[in-house]
């Protein structure tokens, strides 16, 4: 079975989330030019944030059982324990009843 995950920088996208990558990816061209040259483009990235939002929206309205699935199998997808970490500091599971 081939890799159904497509990498672009740090996040991994499915298969069909490929106009979200774009716009991901076009969103972190303006935000690094901006940081090179000190030149505003806070506007072209709302109009593109504000497009990916609608994007997503569309997207994951309409998903099929098996896009369902690879959405839930997610590897980047949060776990408990991330939730975890979030909410308490310095957890101590425990482990039976012995101690």
């Amino acid at each position: 079975m081939a890799d159904t995950n497509i990498t672009n920088g740090v996040n991994q996208y499915l298969p069909f989330e490929d106009d979200i990558a774009e716009l991901d990816h076009q969103i972190g061209q303006f935000k690094q030019r901006s940081a090179e040259t000190g030149s505003d483009f806070s506007s072209e990235i709302r109009k593109l944030q504000r497009k990916q939002t609608a994007a997503l929206t569309n997207l994951y309205g309409s998903l099929t059982p098996w896009q369902t699935v690879q959405v839930s199998r997610h590897p980047q997808r949060p776990i408990l324990g991330d939730y975890l970490n979030l909410m308490v500091k310095d957890l101590r599971e425990i482990h039976g009843d012995r101690h």
